[in-house]
Protein backbone atom coordinates (compact mmCIF):
# COMPACT_ATOMS: atom_id res chain seq x y z
CA UNK A 1 0.00 0.00 0.00
CA UNK A 2 0.65 3.33 -0.87
CA UNK A 3 2.21 5.83 2.22
CA UNK A 4 2.31 8.97 0.50
CA UNK A 5 -0.86 11.21 1.43
CA UNK A 6 -2.13 13.79 -0.75
CA UNK A 7 -2.94 16.96 0.87
CA UNK A 8 -6.59 18.62 -0.44
CA UNK A 9 -8.42 21.56 0.66
CA UNK A 10 -12.19 21.57 1.62
CA UNK A 11 -13.62 22.36 -1.04
CA UNK A 12 -11.11 21.84 -3.58
CA UNK A 13 -9.75 23.87 -5.95
CA UNK A 14 -9.33 23.83 -9.70
CA UNK A 15 -5.35 23.35 -9.11
CA UNK A 16 -5.81 20.06 -7.02
CA UNK A 17 -8.03 18.13 -9.94
CA UNK A 18 -5.29 17.17 -11.91
CA UNK A 19 -3.74 15.60 -8.52
CA UNK A 20 -7.18 13.86 -7.76
CA UNK A 21 -7.85 12.81 -11.39
CA UNK A 22 -4.35 11.24 -10.91
CA UNK A 23 -5.56 9.39 -7.93
CA UNK A 24 -8.82 7.89 -10.11
CA UNK A 25 -6.45 7.10 -12.42
CA UNK A 26 -3.86 4.92 -10.91
CA UNK A 27 -4.31 1.57 -12.87
CA UNK A 28 -1.20 -0.23 -10.69
CA UNK A 29 -1.98 -3.98 -9.34
CA UNK A 30 0.95 -3.69 -7.49
CA UNK A 31 0.52 -3.96 -3.74
CA UNK A 32 2.67 -1.02 -2.79
CA UNK A 33 1.64 1.18 -5.72
CA UNK A 34 -2.02 0.48 -5.78
CA UNK A 35 -4.46 3.61 -4.08
CA UNK A 36 -7.08 2.16 -2.38
CA UNK A 37 -11.06 2.10 -3.78
CA UNK A 38 -11.99 4.48 -1.09
CA UNK A 39 -9.51 6.85 -1.74
CA UNK A 40 -10.57 6.67 -5.41
CA UNK A 41 -14.03 7.02 -4.06
CA UNK A 42 -13.34 10.32 -1.91
CA UNK A 43 -11.12 11.53 -4.71
CA UNK A 44 -14.07 11.47 -6.90
CA UNK A 45 -16.50 12.88 -4.59
CA UNK A 46 -14.53 15.77 -3.98
CA UNK A 47 -14.35 16.65 -7.92
CA UNK A 48 -18.13 16.25 -7.70
CA UNK A 49 -19.28 18.12 -5.01
CA UNK A 50 -16.89 20.78 -6.34
CA UNK A 51 -18.16 21.49 -9.30
CA UNK A 52 -15.54 20.26 -11.54
CA UNK A 53 -16.42 20.53 -15.23
CA UNK A 54 -14.56 17.97 -16.94
CA UNK A 55 -14.75 19.29 -20.53
CA UNK A 56 -13.58 22.75 -19.37
CA UNK A 57 -10.44 21.40 -17.39
CA UNK A 58 -9.60 19.21 -21.09
CA UNK A 59 -10.20 22.47 -22.71
CA UNK A 60 -7.81 24.36 -20.49
CA UNK A 61 -5.07 21.62 -19.79
CA UNK A 62 -4.09 20.63 -23.48
CA UNK A 63 -1.26 18.13 -22.58
CA UNK A 64 -2.07 15.45 -20.22
CA UNK A 65 -0.47 12.60 -18.54
CA UNK A 66 -1.99 9.30 -19.51
CA UNK A 67 -3.08 8.86 -15.39
CA UNK A 68 -4.89 12.39 -15.55
CA UNK A 69 -6.92 10.63 -18.79
CA UNK A 70 -7.25 7.40 -17.14
CA UNK A 71 -8.95 9.60 -13.95
CA UNK A 72 -11.20 11.26 -16.57
CA UNK A 73 -12.81 8.28 -17.54
CA UNK A 74 -12.53 6.97 -14.52
CA UNK A 75 -14.69 10.07 -13.02
CA UNK A 76 -17.28 9.82 -16.14
CA UNK A 77 -18.09 6.31 -15.41
CA UNK A 78 -18.19 6.80 -11.54
CA UNK A 79 -20.04 10.32 -12.30
CA UNK A 80 -22.72 7.77 -14.69
CA UNK A 81 -22.81 4.86 -11.58
CA UNK A 82 -23.39 7.95 -8.59
CA UNK A 83 -24.54 10.91 -10.11
CA UNK A 84 -25.11 14.43 -8.00
CA UNK A 85 -29.25 14.18 -8.21
CA UNK A 86 -29.52 10.97 -6.34
CA UNK A 87 -28.27 12.62 -3.46
CA UNK A 88 -25.71 9.28 -2.69
CA UNK A 89 -22.48 10.36 -0.92
CA UNK A 90 -22.69 14.21 -1.12
CA UNK A 91 -20.44 15.84 0.56
CA UNK A 92 -21.15 19.19 2.80
CA UNK A 93 -20.00 21.50 1.25
CA UNK A 94 -21.88 19.91 -2.50
CA UNK A 95 -25.12 20.36 -1.10
CA UNK A 96 -27.43 22.53 -2.06
CA UNK A 97 -28.93 24.54 0.80
CA UNK A 98 -32.90 23.85 0.98
CA UNK A 99 -35.28 26.60 1.17
CA UNK A 100 -36.76 25.82 4.26
CA UNK A 101 -33.79 25.50 6.19
CA UNK A 102 -32.91 27.43 9.31
CA UNK A 103 -36.48 26.92 10.42
CA UNK A 104 -37.53 24.38 12.73
CA UNK A 105 -39.94 22.26 10.46
CA UNK A 106 -39.91 21.92 7.16
CA UNK A 107 -43.20 23.41 5.66
CA UNK A 108 -45.00 19.52 5.28
CA UNK A 109 -44.80 19.45 9.12
CA UNK A 110 -46.21 22.66 9.78
CA UNK A 111 -49.42 22.47 12.05
CA UNK A 112 -51.33 24.70 9.00
CA UNK A 113 -50.24 21.87 6.62
CA UNK A 114 -51.35 18.79 8.67
CA UNK A 115 -54.74 20.82 9.60
CA UNK A 116 -55.59 21.40 6.23
CA UNK A 117 -54.74 17.70 4.70
CA UNK A 118 -57.05 15.99 7.72
CA UNK A 119 -59.67 17.71 6.89
CA UNK A 120 -59.56 17.12 2.94
CA UNK A 121 -58.85 13.94 4.03
CA UNK A 122 -61.62 13.41 6.62
CA UNK A 123 -64.18 16.10 5.86
CA UNK A 124 -65.87 14.46 3.14
CA UNK A 125 -66.46 11.31 4.91
CA UNK A 126 -68.01 12.89 7.89
CA UNK A 127 -69.98 15.32 5.57
CA UNK A 128 -71.01 11.96 3.97
CA UNK A 129 -72.05 10.37 6.75
CA UNK A 130 -73.78 12.82 8.54
CA UNK A 131 -75.88 13.32 5.24
CA UNK A 132 -76.72 9.44 5.35
CA UNK A 133 -77.87 9.77 9.35
CA UNK A 134 -79.78 12.56 8.44
CA UNK A 135 -81.61 11.18 5.34
CA UNK A 136 -82.91 7.89 7.29
CA UNK A 137 -83.73 10.27 10.47
CA UNK A 138 -85.93 12.29 8.14
CA UNK A 139 -87.72 8.53 6.56
CA UNK A 140 -88.60 6.91 9.80
CA UNK A 141 -90.09 11.28 11.01
CA UNK A 142 -92.18 10.59 7.56
CA UNK A 143 -93.70 7.22 8.15
CA UNK A 144 -94.85 6.39 11.55
CA UNK A 145 -97.29 3.69 12.10
CA UNK A 146 -99.91 5.84 14.22
CA UNK A 147 -100.71 8.20 11.75
CA UNK A 148 -101.33 5.96 8.86
CA UNK A 149 -104.41 4.72 8.03
CA UNK A 150 -105.71 2.48 5.09
CA UNK A 151 -109.73 2.96 4.07
CA UNK A 152 -111.73 -0.04 4.32
CA UNK A 153 -109.27 -1.58 7.18
CA UNK A 154 -110.83 -4.61 8.38
CA UNK A 155 -109.40 -4.98 11.88
CA UNK A 156 -111.32 -0.87 12.84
Amino acid sequence: MQTDFVNVDVPPTPEEAPVLLSLLGNSQTNDTLAIPSQLKYNAFRCLRDSGFQPVGFVISNRTLSAEVERGLLEYAKRLHRWPTASGVGILPFGMEEQDWEGRALPPILTLKFQIIAYLLVFGPLLLGAGLLMWSFNRKKEDVEPDKCSVRGDPRR
